[in-house]
């Protein structure tokens, strides 16, 4: 893993929940959900250390905060069909029977850079990340974020329910 950022408490920080503390500080922390994923995964360490959601912490510990992804997706060649692109995100057609990402080498997150433009944005990921799911056998519109900006932008409206599957 790579790291992206490191963070120490500020003298005269109140004790705190981890999780409710890497969610105020770390704008690529986007829900509740996916930074417990992330603490149990280790991508976010408290004075070299894993520790769990409710670790309490406290004034001059040091949180480390590590890039999970580190292998690209393999690039697929195969064409969809892209309803709207601008540098920050993407809306793509995802056709049905196929996966939206996995451990399959046919899926639309491999599919996205051979389809996608590259972002020119300063907050650029290295490639673009489906923001939802779609099932196997469900067609329909994927948002795609090409920004860290964007990925926080549109879960966050995922999870306050501002924006809502069909």
């Amino acid at each position: 893993m790579i790291l992206l950022k490191t963070h120490i408490i500020p003298a005269g920080t109140e004790p705190v929940r981890l999780l409710d503390y890497v969610l105020e500080i770390f704008p690529e922390m986007t829900t509740r959900s996916s930074t417990k994923k992330a603490l149990k995964k280790g991508v976010v360490l408290v004075d070299g250390e894993q520790r769990p959601s409710g670790w309490w912490v406290k004034p001059e510990m040091k949180l480390e905060l590590f890039d999970p992804e580190l292998k690209p997706p393999k690039i697929l060649p195969m064409k969809l069909e892209i309803i709207f692109e601008d540098d920050q995100m993407a809306v793509v057609k995802k056709p049905a029977g196929i996966s939206v990402s996995g451990n399959k080498y046919v899926t639309i997150q491999n599919a996205l850079m051979y389809n996608l433009q590259a972002s020119t944005s300063v907050e650029t990921m290295a490639w673009p990340k489906p923001v939802h799911r779609l099932d196997f056998p469900t067609s329909g519109l994927l948002l795609v974020a090409k920004t860290k900006q964007s990925v926080v932008a549109l879960s966050r409206q995922f999870e306050n329910k501002t924006i809502k599957k069909r």
